[in-house]
């Protein structure tokens, strides 16, 4: 053997139950075939290969626990201390995460004032109005129930007054491009594609749609169901008005999120009296809504 490798021996099958018939586990093959490999590479191999064993359990219990207590919750402001609060009166809460996906309130406190908007950070983010206004230097104004997009960065000054959404994703998968061509539109309910869900019982409307991302509002009536069959992407929903009651107990009210995670069933109804309109943030964006928003 060379200088910095190490044969791998036998390990106990009692740490390590293999459940796959008479199939060598990966450890019995790599000892019995006698493989030598560096050794900063073994722990890497054994995490690839094994990760089906589940060789380490409790790992795996732990993991499970954190995503049902993610997938329990519902984010609100009340709950959240701002992250951010500049002199200008600019004040930022980070409402609710997963994985490389955020939703944010960003709030200037200075009222009819207004403030600058701190420059992006190598994400791609979508910028929906609550209140107020926010105005960029390369001369687009969304007022309230518009939104804007920015692509990673690329500077775009900007000054707001009033209450914004900020949804912004980390692009993780390389050879994804952003869309630089949104970056000169002010996006609304009219000028949106828009399409009925029979399924969902619910008008879906595509704001925004890149590989990394998809922004879509939903609008339902009070009483219809959701039933969700699952889907591969993470998803964070906002709810704008209205009302939305998950079956695992999650209630979601104006200005609240929740997070959804891939593969995860969440389904449920639209409670209250009045139509719900809600933000649906996924990432990746679904091949399907970004065929319809290039179409």
């Amino acid at each position: 053997m060379g200088k910095g490798t190490v044969k791998v021996q036998a390990l106990d099958k009692e740490s390590l139950p293999v459940a796959m018939g008479k199939l060598k586990s990966p450890v019995d093959r790599l000892a019995s075939e006698k493989i030598s490999m560096p050794r900063k590479g073994i722990g890497f191999l054994l995490e690839t290969f094994c990760h089906p064993l589940h060789y380490n359990p409790s790992k795996r219990r732990k993991g499970d626990k954190m995503e049902e207590e993610l997938m329990s919750k519902v984010f609100t402001i009340k709950d959240t201390e701002p992250f951010q609060v500049l002199p200008s009166g600019h004040t930022a809460w980070l409402l609710a995460s997963v994985g490389n996906l955020s939703v944010q309130i960003i709030e200037s406190k200075t009222a009819g004032q207004p403030v600058e908007f701190p420059a992006p950070s190598g994400e791609e983010e979508f910028i929906y109005v609550l209140r107020g206004h926010v105005q960029y230097d390369d001369g687009r104004t969304a007022r309230m129930g518009e939104a804007v997009y920015n692509p990673p960065d690329l500077s775009s000054p900007s000054k707001y007054s009033g209450q914004l959404l900020r949804i912004a994703v980390f692009t993780e998968s390389r050879g994804t491009q952003p869309r630089k061509d949104l970056l000169g539109m002010v996006f609304n309910v009219d000028n949106v594609k828009s399409f009925y869900d029979d399924k969902a019982m619910t008008t879906r409307r595509l704001w925004v749609v890149t590989q990394n991302m998809s922004i879509v509002m939903n609008e339902s009536q009070p009483g219809t169901r959701f039933v969700d069959t699952g889907h591969p992407e993470k998803e964070i929903i906002y709810v704008i008005r209205g009302c939305l009651e998950y079956d695992n107990g999650r209630t979601v009210t104006d200005g609240e999120a929740v997070v959804n995670l891939p593969d995860k069933l969440h389904p449920g109804r639209r409670c209250g009296t009045a139509p719900t309109r809600s933000f649906e943030a996924k990432t990746p964006a679904p091949e399907r809504l970004l065929e319809m928003f290039e179409a």
